[in-house]
């Protein structure tokens, strides 16, 4: 009989935990490069170079190519944006994107540090270039670049005039393309804020906003925790706005610093005549969101994807909330969920398969230099690419809200069997519970009358 309650209870659990398909696309213990020489190859190794890599942003293209940026935070690394050729043996491969030669260190048109970057539906890149190479900044290299899947540069646009050389860290961006702009997001303890790029002018199209608000600045109170461990044994990470996410309807922009629990909202219609006016009385004080958080995403059914990196995990939130007191009882869905998720760092969709992807890269432990590159501590890898199946697409998709409103959201057809066949389970299990039950009851009543 316990077999049976534990097979019960195990089967239930099972229907109701695996509704979205979360799985471990690829494992990483580090990374590699296809490098053009041998010696380019042994020096990587000998060197341990590898241990100065660690990768950071994913977007998946409509063919699903898997595209990876690796930040040049520590020295040596390679190629800061690559295509992902998948692994072997627990070793990432990476292959230089658009070339090694565009990724040259010190070449101000080349690619210097990435982290964020877009893939649109005509599959064009809009590659965020940091400029900050193991923390100094190269001259006149901070841009955004527009490539096709080809490696060709279609168009550049120079931000050198609105970062700061000594504080700026260009975290993220959204394509608004109903409006012809595009938003970043510029994290930098000392210089948090917006960059706004108008796509329809040729000039005077480049501005900042919200620099230095209450919204953009990171919580000095906050202390991140992981696993019941505070982030950074020296003091709490002072990162300012990070992650950013833009509504299918294109009419609002999420955002949080990372050193903050709080996500907040802007209409983009402030964001785009911010220009000319002082919009810092616009934005909205959403709630709380119960981690603190790297990637946002939105998505073709009104969602925001939240990355939470103090519990391991991807959430899922109704993005059509608008008001503070609807956003205290809203839910909060986990779509991932694992140990092995540790520091879930950026989003993205492969549309063709309406699943969603998140690099988990243990960031802290990187930049703590806690990670073991041969025998990893946190399981059986360093890195690890997740996905789940939300039966949900893109904001790029635009909306399409009123499929979001049917029982078979973020529930795909095997599930719902898979649903049907675990509540058959159920109330066969019930049923034979009763019978048991009328069974025992009846020998018990006979043995009283013998």
């Amino acid at each position: 009989m316990m077999a049976t309650y534990l097979f019960f209870f195990g089967s239930l659990s099972f229907c109701l935990g695996s509704s979205y398909d979360a799985r471990i696309e690829h494992k990483m213990k580090w990374l590699n490069f296809t490098f053009e020489t041998a010696t380019d190859s042994y020096n990587y190794m000998n060197n341990k170079v590898y241990e100065n890599c660690m990768p950071a942003g994913i977007k998946i293209s409509s063919n699903g190519t898997i595209i990876v940026s690796v930040p040049r935070w520590k020295s040596g690394v390679p190629s800061t944006l690559n295509v992902f050729e998948g692994s072997q043996n627990d070793i990432g491969l990476l292959r230089p994107f658009p070339s090694f030669e565009g990724n040259l260190v010190g070449d101000p048109n080349a690619l210097q540090s990435v982290l964020g970057f877009e893939i649109d539906l005509d599959d064009n890149l809009w590659v965020l270039d940091q400029a900050l190479v193991t923390q100094v900044f190269t001259p006149g290299a901070a841009k955004l670049v527009k490539y096709n899947l080809n490696g060709e540069v279609i168009k550049t646009w120079n931000l050198t005039d609105y970062v700061d050389t000594k504080n700026s860290f260009l975290n993220d961006l959204v394509i608004d393309t109903e409006n012809n702009f595009i938003y970043i997001s510029d994290s930098g303890a000392l210089y948090p804020g917006f960059i706004i790029i108008d796509l329809n002018k040729e000039t005077n199209n480049i501005w900042r906003t919200l620099t230095n608000h209450s919204s953009t600045i990171p919580d000095p109170s906050l202390w991140i925790v992981i696993n019941g461990v505070k982030v950074y044994a020296n003091g709490p990470a002072q990162t300012g706005v990070d992650g950013i996410a833009l509504s299918c309807d294109r009419r609002r922009l999420y955002y949080t610093p990372l050193t903050s629990r709080t996500i907040y909202y802007i209409e983009t219609r402030y964001l785009r005549s911010a220009y000319k006016e002082d919009i810092s009385d616009k934005m909205v004080k959403l709630g709380y969101k119960r981690s603190a958080s790297d990637g946002f995403i939105g998505s073709e059914k009104g969602k925001i994807y939240i990355t939470a990196i103090e519990l391991n995990a991807v959430f899922k939130i109704d993005g059509t909330i608008t008001n503070p007191t609807d956003f205290h009882y809203a839910e909060f869905t986990h779509v991932i969920s694992s140990s092995k998720a540790v520091w879930p760092d950026t989003l993205g969709f492969y549309n063709k398969e309406r699943r969603l992807y998140a690099m988990c890269n243990q960031l802290h432990n990187f930049e703590s230099n806690q990670i073991n590159f041969l025998n990893p501590v946190n399981g059986d890898a360093n890195f690890y690419i997740w996905s789940a199946y939300v039966d949900d697409r893109s904001y790029l998709e635009g909306c399409d809200i009123s499929s979001s409103n049917n029982t078979s959201i973020g529930f795909p057809t095997w599930a719902a069997l898979l649903l049907v066949i675990c509540l058959i389970l159920v109330f066969t299990m019930i049923g034979c519970f009763a019978r048991q039950f009328i069974l025992a009851k009846r020998r018990r009543n006979q043995a009283l009358i013998g």
